[in-house]
C-alpha cells in the first residue's frame, strides 16, 4: 500500500477507526426490517418515480424513487451498559435524561431523525400515521446505532469509562463503529406502539474485550415521537441515509438566545504527517458573516456564566464555506461538508487579568466531532481539543477566541492536527 497517496491522508485523517472514527457508507447501508422498505401499506416495490401519498422508503432503490424529508419530533433515552471487575456500569445517552430533537432541537436542514416519505396527513396524530411513525423510527434506531460510537468515545476521551480498561473500551468502540448494522439488526422492538421504539441489543461475549469487559449491551428504554414537521418546501430524499452525518447529540440544547454569538471570521487547517511527499496540509474559510453564509450554514455557539467564576461553551458548530482541500507535493484531494460540532457542554472558568476577564476551557474538556464526506462516504471523529480554548469578551466588538487545537495521532502514530484559527464572534 502507497502511504504517500492523499487518498491515504483522507483514510487516516477522517476515517481511521483506530480509537475514534467511524465510517458508514449509505450505498451499502440497509435496514433490514418489515417497514424498511416502503411501509406498511406498500404491496411490494413502489413504482419508480415520485413516492405516493402514505407511502415510505428506507433504502436507496434508484434515482427515480423520491420521497420528501420529513422532520421527527420526539424524545430519546438509553444507556450502554457493562459489568467490569464485578462492578455493573450504566452510562446512560444523553447524559441528562433529557434527549429532544425535532423542531426547537435542530433546524429542518440539520435534521436528526427523518422520514422519507410522500404526502402524508400531518393534521393526524402521529399514532395514526403508522408508516410514517415506523419510517421515523427505522431512522432513529440507525442515529442511535451512530451515536453510540461517538458516545462512546467522548466516555473514553472525558475519562469516565475505568481507567484500566481503555484499551478494551477502544476495541468496543472500534466494533461497533464496524458494525453499525449489526446494531440497527440487534434492536428488535418489544412494543406494539408505532409510535414507541424499547429495544435492547446485546454484545457478543466472546470478543476482544473480553473478558475483562462483559454484559456489554445498549438499551433504548425509549424513542417516543410526537409528530412530524413538513415545511412549505421540502427537501428531497432517496433513503434514510442523508442525515448519517447529523448523529444524536448527547446533551440536546438549542443554539439561541439570551447567550447566541455568530461567527464574523475564522479560518481552518489540517495539518499531517509527511509521507514521502511533502507535509499533508489543507485550509478552509469557516462559514460566518465574512463568508455571506446562509442559515442554517452558519457558524454558531452558545455561551454561558456565572458571578462565581464558571464559564462554559454549551454549543458550538463550525461549518465550512466552500469545500476542505487536503493536499501534499504530489496530489489533492477534497473533502465535503466539513463540519466541527462540539458534543456537550464544556465546562471552564473565567478570571480577572489586567482588570479584564478572560474565559478559559482546559485542554481535554471540550469533545467535538469532526465530520465530512469523501467520494460519497460519511466519515467522523469524535475528538476532544488538545490545546486550552481562551476566550476574550470585547464589550460591542462581541467575542474573540484565541487559536486552538483538535488532535489525534493515526494507527501509524502520527500526529494530526485540526488548527481552528483565531476568530471574531458577535
Amino acid at each position: 500500500m502507497e502511504r504517500n497517496t492523499p487518498h491515504l491522508v483522507v483514510v487516516m485523517m477522517l476515517a481511521s477507526t483506530l480509537g475514534c472514527g467511524s465510517t458508514l457508507d449509505a450505498a451499502e447501508d440497509g435496514h433490514d426490517d418489515e417497514a424498511s422498505a416502503y411501509g406498511e401499506s406498500a404491496d411490494g416495490d413502489p413504482p419508480s418515480g415520485p413516492l405516493q401519498p402514505g407511502v415510505c422508503i428506507a433504502d436507496y432503490r434508484d434515482e427515480y424513487t423520491i420521497g420528501q424529508k420529513y422532520q421527527c419530533n420526539g424524545a430519546h433515552l438509553s444507556h450502554l451498559g457493562l459489568t467490569y471487575n464485578n462492578v455493573d456500569y450504566l452510562f446512560y445517552m444523553p447524559s441528562d435524561g433529557t434527549g429532544g430533537f425535532g423542531q426547537g432541537y435542530e433546524p429542518y436542514e440539520h435534521t436528526r431523525v427523518m422520514a422519507c416519505c410522500g404526502k402524508q396527513e400531518l393534521e393526524l396524530p402521529i399514532a395514526e400515521l403508522p408508516t410514517l411513525a415506523e419510517n421515523c423510527l427505522l431512522d432513529a434506531r440507525q442515529q442511535l446505532c451512530i451515536s453510540l460510537t461517538n458516545y462512546l468515545a467522548f466516555l473514553i476521551n472525558d475519562g469516565q469509562f475505568p481507567g484500566a480498561a481503555k484499551k478494551e473500551a477502544l476495541e468496543l468502540q472500534n466494533w461497533i463503529a464496524a458494525h453499525t448494522q449489526t446494531c440497527m439488526d440487534g434492536l428488535v422492538d418489544d412494543n406494539s406502539l408505532h409510535e414507541v421504539l424499547q429495544a435492547r441489543w446485546d454484545l457478543p461475549e466472546n470478543s476482544d474485550w473480553s473478558p475483562v469487559l462483559s454484559k456489554v449491551h445498549f438499551e433504548v428504554h425509549q424513542v417516543g415521537l410526537l409528530g412530524a414537521y413538513l415545511p412549505e418546501f421540502p427537501e428531497p430524499c432517496a433513503s434514510l441515509d442523508e442525515n448519517n452525518d447529523d448523529p444524536l447529540k448527547l446533551t440536546p440544547q438549542p443554539v439561541g438566545p439570551p447567550n447566541f454569538i455568530a461567527l464574523e471570521q475564522g479560518d481552518a487547517a489540517i495539518v499531517g504527517p509527511d509521507y514521502g511527499t511533502g507535509p499533508i496540509s489543507g485550509s478552509i474559510n469557516l462559514a460566518s458573516t465574512a463568508t455571506q453564509c446562509i442559515d442554517p450554514w452558519c457558524s454558531q455557539a452558545n455561551l454561558s456564566q456565572d458571578p462565581k467564576g464558571n464559564w462554559s461553551l454549551d454549543a458550538m458548530v463550525l461549518y465550512g464555506s466552500g469545500d476542505l482541500s487536503v493536499h501534499d507535493n504530489s496530489d489533492n484531494e477534497i473533502i465535503e461538508g466539513t463540519r466541527v460540532e462540539l458534543q456537550a457542554s464544556a465546562k471552564g472558568h473565567w478570571t480577572l487579568e489586567g482588570g479584564a476577564p478572560v474565559y478559559r476551557i482546559p485542554a481535554g474538556a471540550a469533545h467535538f466531532i469532526v465530520t465530512g464526506r469523501y467520494d460519497d462516504e460519511l466519515v467522523t471523529l469524535p475528538l476532544p481539543n488538545s490545546s486550552e480554548i481562551i476566550a476574550n469578551h470585547n464589550g460591542q466588538s462581541g467575542w474573540s477566541f484565541a487559536p486552538f487545537e483538535i488532535g489525534y495521532r493515526d494507527d501509524l502514530g502520527q500526529p494530526w492536527t485540526l488548527q481552528i484559527q483565531a476568530s471574531r464572534w458577535r
